[in-house]
């Protein structure tokens, strides 16, 4: 059996990596948490439509709500965003980008079929 070489710089970077969503993911959980329990448990959203769910409440005046900037106030699409749903959104998508880079990694590693088709 042959060994393999193992890039460990590249693995220390792709730790790094891992790493750095992991910190982002969790400061966009906070966030949300904050603004949420500020709000007795509701996500405020500003729009100018009046409505109210079992998570989410309207609010067009911004002294209105505690930590309105960290509310749904980004437009995206058909649909509002506050920054943590972003930078939760942002960190998954980064885990999963990472998840299948190692996928193609290991399967050029250990494919049986021959260098040329892959």
């Amino acid at each position: 059996m042959v060994k393999k070489q193992v890039d460990y710089k590249k693995e220390v970077r792709l730790l790094r990596i891992e790493n750095f969503l992991l910190a982002v993911l969790i400061l966009g959980i906070i966030m949300n948490f904050i603004v949420v329990k500020e709000n007795k448990g509701l996500m405020p959203v500003l729009t100018e439509a009046e409505f109210e769910t079992n998570e989410h409440f309207s609010f067009q005046d911004k002294g209105e709500v505690s930590y309105w900037f960290l509310g749904d106030i980004i437009p995206i699409g058909k649909s509002i965003s506050s920054l943590g749903d972003l930078l939760i959104k942002g960190s998954v998508g980064g885990y999963i980008a990472i998840i299948i880079y190692k996928f193609v990694i290991w399967f050029k590693e250990n494919s049986i079929f021959p260098q040329k088709y892959l």
